[in-house]
């Protein structure tokens, strides 16, 4: 479910957002012209997703802020990703921040400029031996991501 919230005041917008999904409830389905024997392992997953994801809420705010009689249009925001993943703490969560501004042309053209920037954290597992049955656990190495983007774009409008 989404539930998003948008209000203008004069020369200021704002906007707020709310994504709530319970990855709990995902599952594999067969198709029924298909034998269900054939996906065992794969109807087996489902209780790996009862057991280890949970529900989460994604939520966003933002606003923007019109200059120059709407010709510069200065922007900001901020994302919280949770991790659907029980165990995982909230150093697990993506969160973005962006900024931007918007610049008007002319009547019809409208040129965007947007960073965005994001981070978490995230664990990568390394099985030196795929064939070891020994039960032997794997390395874990718990690494921070960073992404950095630069967006352009044109916005054309046709009246």
């Amino acid at each position: 479910r989404d539930l998003v919230r948008s209000r203008g005041l004069g020369d200021v917008y704002k906007r707020q957002s709310l994504s709530y999904r319970d990855w709990s409830q995902l599952k594999y389905d067969i198709p029924n012209d298909r034998p269900r024997e054939n996906y065992d392992n794969l109807i087996n997953q489902n209780q790996y997703f009862r057991d280890e994801f949970t529900a989460v809420t994604t939520y966003s705010i933002g606003g923007e802020v019109s200059l120059l009689n709407d010709r510069i249009k200065l922007r900001g925001g901020f994302k919280n990703v949770p991790s659907p993943l029980k165990e995982l703490g909230a150093d697990y969560n993506k969160q973005y921040i962006s900024g931007g501004l918007g610049y008007q042309i002319d009547k019809s053209t409208i040129i965007h400029l947007t960073y965005v920037r994001g981070s978490w954290q995230g664990d990568k597992y390394y099985y030196y031996d795929a064939f070891d049955d020994d039960g032997a656990a794997p390395l874990v190495t718990s690494e921070d991501y960073v992404t950095t983007k630069i967006l352009v774009g044109a916005q054309f409008n046709f009246r």
